[in-house]
């Protein structure tokens, strides 16, 4: 069964489960799982820190995190490859020439797609035939330069051939959908999607607000909405917004991304809460807030899209996932 028929099978599943619990009000609720990272850090003593590092040194301890989220119920388990692509991993070290970049983006997306892919297929054998999670291939911005000015020199064609690479393993890997989050420009975001038009898994697309109504680099919540009616409606499942605090604050800008691209699916996932600084460190935490689960109930009675996929972001974990899955069903 390909995605899209996976997808629309979850949502059938999920109106059925809402009309016979009683629920007429609301779209079709899909629980997308949480943060991979914090995750990684809390079950290891390994010195290792960065995540993308595990699915080749550790790899069982990230599918042990994909089991987790799928028994707390998750729809969709995201890939262990955010930022996965060359000019990311240019910058950590884990290469050191352009021959061993290739062989490990190719590595670390193909191994990642594979721990989620038999996450999910040792899941199915203990539960039902009507339990069909999809797995999503993470894929983040670049963090280089070139995105910034992607029409200068040749940066579109680095920025989309990077986006292509890591595509082509994360598919070699067996993923069932692309998960694009955490852009911040949508010109990058762009050279990504024409990079993944090439080929025929559907999307979910997300973009991360810095601020209620634009991103550091000045994309508008209308900026996004038209890039994503650029392409077919076929290749997109949903669209929205990841790692933003859950603030009533951002309303507003989910309001303005639905009235622009309803009926299509709406994507949400929030952070656990703001993010403390660490100024000795440098590092930010988060920590667990009930703005979370408010935020995430005042989406989950909207009407507008088809359906709407909520997850977490920083911050968040098996147990936010399975405290937010309780609360859902509570309103059925």
């Amino acid at each position: 069964m390909q995605a899209r028929d996976k997808f629309k099978k979850i949502v059938k599943l999920k109106k059925e489960k809402q009309q016979a619990g009683g629920r007429t009000a609301g779209s079709p609720l899909l629980l997308g799982d949480g943060a991979m990272g914090t995750e990684l850090m809390k079950i290891s003593s390994q010195t290792t820190k960065i995540p993308l590092a595990y699915n080749l040194k550790f790899p069982e301890r990230v599918k042990e995190i994909h089991r987790r989220y799928l028994t707390a119920g998750a729809d969709i388990i995201i890939s262990n490859t955010f930022c996965a692509n060359r000019l990311y991993l240019k910058q950590t070290g884990l290469a050191a020439g352009k021959n061993d970049l290739t062989e490990v983006v190719t590595k670390i997306n193909r191994r990642g797609a594979r721990l989620a892919g038999a996450a999910v297929s040792e899941f199915q054998k203990t539960h039902s035939e009507n339990c069909c999670p999809l797995t999503a291939g993470s894929i983040g911005p670049t963090g280089s330069e070139k995105a910034i000015f992607p029409d200068q020199n040749s940066n579109q064609e680095e920025l989309e051939q990077a986006f292509r690479e890591q595509i082509t393993a994360l598919i070699e890997g067996g993923i069932d959908l692309l998960l694009f989050e955490t852009f911040s420009y949508h010109l990058e975001l762009r050279a990504a999607l024409w990079a993944a038009a090439e080929f025929e898994l559907p999307w979910i697309v997300n973009m991360s607000f810095d601020r209620y109504h634009s991103t550091n680099y000045g994309t508008s919540p209308e900026d996004f909405s038209c890039l994503i009616r650029e392409f077919p409606r076929e290749k997109i499942l949903a669209a929205g917004i990841n790692c933003i605090a859950p603030d009533p604050g951002y309303r507003e800008t989910i309001d303005r991304i639905t009235t622009e691209l309803a009926p299509l699916p709406l994507s949400l996932y929030y952070n656990a809460g703001t993010p403390e600084l660490d100024v000795k460190t440098g590092k930010a935490s988060y920590q667990l807030e009930d703005s979370f689960f408010q935020e995430a109930g005042e989406a989950a009675g909207r009407d507008e899209p088809e359906a709407l996929i909520l997850g977490g972001c920083c911050g968040t974990s098996p147990e936010t996932i399975s405290r937010l899955k309780k609360q859902l069903e509570g309103d059925l």
